[in-house]
């Protein structure tokens, strides 16, 4: 490591970053494209253009609904251009053809005697005319889908004008370059509240580990969620990368790859030319995303410059807001500040997504010194007022302690959440134990305090929480959870269907019975199949009915939509009676009772309860009355 950071020395005192650079910009015109900058702050290594070329396809010809087949090294190999917007299993179909060019190169790499056919000169053609066998085999290896990413950068451009003159100022005050403000389309598509598979979260999308170095993030408060707080970690961030790297294309690579990575490339290939680390340097974890993290900022960069030549019309960015300045004086409750507010407390959530599950469960206080933000509608002066009024009544000094906890034999997560009435999930996530982690005996576990909670996150306000998928959209999301898109819109405060990406984290309420239809309460050791078979369903039928996939879990207390069951051929559904048994059943219906014993898999000694519903098999008399 101390070579390298000799090397970045030298290359600073040879005059490889001008005074310039540091200069602080002139600001923009929101909305208006980016002030010109010194020809060195970003440079476009020839040996880095057709990676940008490539990235500006990505950022602003391909949308989402389709992407490239392409050679992961060479990117100016693009093998198929795939439209997907009427797949319904979009993934297979990806899958499928990378499967058709892997087999079609390694057919030409065993040179038919045939001959190659039209498609296989094509690929010939691209990899050069007469590549070597071993080159098609590497080829072959190096196949990749690419998903476009125009409409999310058309919808980025309208949501960016919401904290673009925040970001500019903060950008200045730091004397970094505005050119850095387009570093989110990148990261989220302007989306303040993306979670990554990786657990990068919000518009700069910091890990847990780095956002700690910055600001608080934690299950009270989570501040990558919050676009100003995390904004200004995000500067802070740079002008470290910048300071120790001399140079912003190594410290634009290193807000992916992090500083010691970017450290370790200098010092294996011996330059700090980026152009020359991205195509020589092949570390373990310098992988397809950190060598073209530079190369798709020099896209968006250039699109964002002149967005007029990709879409039409020109997007329009959105009002810029203004941060919230009501800073609570003291500890407050959620329900206290939303009572005397007078603003529903869903909605003060929704405005505030940086505060965590235990604030509005009310284990946890909202913090002193936290910038309150109100939801749309609201007038900040009118409240200021009702919040200082409310921190004197209802505040407190310190926050809601946790307590400590030592499991003993027997002890399990759940067993110990039942008893102390907590959520399992918020146990869970204070202590960092993953579900399928187990406990010891003598661990120390932080517990919330006992009976705040004993349902699940959101379930007191009956949600569940759902992450958008690459392929999803609004209206699938809704069918698919029994609900009407603008239910699901208005409980997450979506205005454009637009504003939902992939990665965003939504609430869903639980499925409302309809006509018809029943609720049931998800009982202690309840299971799908045991619920299914108790209202006479198949499991499959449940789970649609409830949104549910084979990797969801139900959890106790927990509300289900138990649709009215559908006789199957040769059949008719009955529900029990009081002081039926399935003799009567069997004789109403024209049957032997070991016939119905037989069909309905039920014990002639187990008792039935009035409700039940049974299939009964069709026979050719009528019941009796």
């Amino acid at each position: 490591m101390w070579k390298a950071l000799l090397l970045i020395a030298s290359l600073l005192v040879a005059g490889a970053v001008s005074a310039d650079e540091t200069s602080p910009p002139a600001t923009t015109p929101q909305g208006q494209g980016l002030s010109p900058q010194p020809a060195g702050l970003f440079p476009v290594p020839d040996s880095l253009r057709t990676a940008v070329a490539f990235w500006k396809r990505i950022y602003g010809d391909v949308d989402s609904k389709g992407g490239l087949i392409h050679d992961s090294d060479r990117l100016d190999i693009v093998y198929e251009q795939l439209d997907l917007s009427f797949d319904l299993e979009p993934d297979k179909r990806i899958e499928r053809r990378l499967e058709h060019y892997r087999h079609l190169l390694w057919e030409l790499a065993e040179d038919s005697p045939t001959g190659p056919s039209c498609e296989e000169q094509r690929l010939l053609a691209l990899l050069g005319g007469a590549p070597s066998a071993r080159e098609l085999k590497e080829a072959a290896q190096r196949l990749r889908f690419q998903r476009g990413q125009s409409d999310r950068f058309e919808a980025g451009l309208v949501r960016s004008g919401t904290w673009r003159s925040f970001i500019d100022q903060a950008l200045a005050a730091h004397g970094l370059p505005l050119e850095l403000a387009v570093l989110p389309f990148v990261e989220s598509s302007y989306h303040p509240l993306v979670f990554s598979h990786a657990g990068a979260a919000g518009l700069w999308q910091f890990m847990p580990s780095t956002g700690r170095r910055f600001m608080r993030v934690d299950t009270v408060l989570d501040e990558r969620l919050d676009p100003y707080a995390s904004t200004l970690a995000a500067a802070q961030l740079l002008q470290f990368n910048r300071r120790i790297l001399g140079s912003w294309p190594l410290a634009l690579t290193a807000y992916n790859h992090g500083v010691s990575g970017v450290s370790r490339a200098i010092e294996t290939t011996g330059s700090g030319d980026i152009g020359v680390i991205i195509q020589n340097y092949r570390g373990p974890l310098f992988g397809f995303a950190s060598r073209n993290y530079y190369p798709a900022f020099l896209a968006v960069l250039e699109i964002a410059r002149h967005p007029e030549r990709h879409f039409y019309p020109n997007p329009q960015p959105r009002h810029p807001a203004e941060r919230s300045r009501l800073e609570l004086a003291a500890y407050l409750p959620a329900d206290q500040a939303a009572e005397r507010l007078g603003i529903e407390k869903a909605e003060l959530r929704r405005a505030n997504p940086a505060l965590g599950d235990p604030v509005w469960r009310g284990s946890k206080h909202i913090p002193k010194g936290y910038r309150l933000n109100l939801p749309e509608g609201h007038d900040e002066e009118k409240i200021a007022g009702l919040l200082q009024q409310a921190t004197l009544e209802a505040g407190q000094s310190q926050q809601r302690p946790d307590i400590q906890y030592q499991p003993g034999p027997g002890d399990t997560l759940a067993s110990i959440a039942l008893k102390y009435q907590v959520a399992l999930d918020e146990v869970r996530a204070m202590n960092g134990i993953k579900e399928d982690k187990i406990i010891r005996i003598g661990q120390i576990l932080r517990l919330p305090p006992p009976g705040t909670s004993n349902s699940p996150p959101g379930s007191e306000e009956g949600m569940r929480r759902y992450q958008i998928r690459p392929d999803d959209t609004l209206s699938q999301i809704a069918e698919r959870f029994g609900l009407r898109t603008f239910e699901l819109m208005k409980t997450n405060g979506i205005i454009d269907e637009n504003d939902a990406i992939p990665g965003q984290i939504l609430m869903v309420p639980q499925p409302k019975a309809r006509p018809g239809e029943q609720a049931c309460l998800v009982r202690q050791g309840d299971s799908p199949s045991r619920i299914a078979e108790r209202y006479g369903l198949r499991t499959p039928e449940l789970m649609t009915a409830n949104g549910l996939d084979e990797q969801d879990y139900i959890r106790e207390g927990q509300i289900l939509r138990i649709p009215k069951p559908k006789a199957r051929p040769g059949e008719r559904i009955y529900r029990v009676r009081p002081g039926d048994t399935l003799s009567r059943i069997a004789l109403r219906f024209g049957l032997m009772p070991s016939e119905l014993i037989e069909y309905t898999r039920i014990s002639g000694e187990e008792p039935l309860k009035p409700g039940k519903i049974l299939r009964v098999p069709l026979v050719a008399r009528e019941p009796d009355s």
